[in-house]
């Protein structure tokens, strides 16, 4: 946390294709949704999104992100959405859970915030800097990772950007 909010993130750059990245952690991932009965959806766009990142912080934000999804929401789905724009890979978490209220809106990436209340059963609560760690790590790849939701009990979404994007459609062979 002391080196991402300093901005001594030690990142290991490669290119490498970010639907296969966001492939494989959903697949590492999954077990965990079968088991609490939610569904994870992963919706790419045809062909390769190329990107220069470190991919194990990547890996660390889309972790993070779906952890917290899951944390968050009893029943229902989890959409991770995976987009190239012109400038940048968006990739996108969305859940059906707890939603958050516009004062949490604005708080979520402190240091040590925890959202009141946000917790399941017996789930350790965790330490509240997932979202700052996440939050820097994105930021020292020159992306955004924001915040948004319809209110309480109307779930959430968190989307980051990763700047530089190649978007190579799969052609197919006749």
């Amino acid at each position: 946390l002391s080196r991402a909010e300093e901005d001594r993130l030690d990142l290991q750059y490669a290119e490498f294709d970010l639907s296969g990245l966001v492939e494989h952690v959903a697949a590492r991932m999954r077990p965990q949704f079968d088991d609490t009965g939610l569904a994870l959806t992963v919706r790419l766009p045809s062909g390769r999104i190329s990107v220069r990142a470190d991919p194990d912080r990547i890996t660390q934000v889309l972790t993070n992100l779906l952890g917290n999804a899951l944390i968050a929401t009893d029943s229902g789905a989890v959409t991770i959405d995976v987009a190239a724009r012109s400038d940048a890979a968006v990739i996108s978490v969305t859940d059906t859970g707890e939603g958050l209220a516009a004062g949490d809106l604005e708080r979520i990436f402190e240091r040590f915030y925890r959202v009141p209340a946000r917790r399941r059963g017996d789930q350790d609560p965790g330490s509240g800097i997932g979202l700052t760690i996440s939050l820097a790590i994105i930021r020292a790849h020159g992306g955004s990772l924001t915040a948004a939701s319809a209110g309480p009990e109307r779930g959430s979404t968190f989307t980051f950007t990763l700047p530089g994007a190649l978007h190579r459609l799969r052609t197919e062979a006749v």
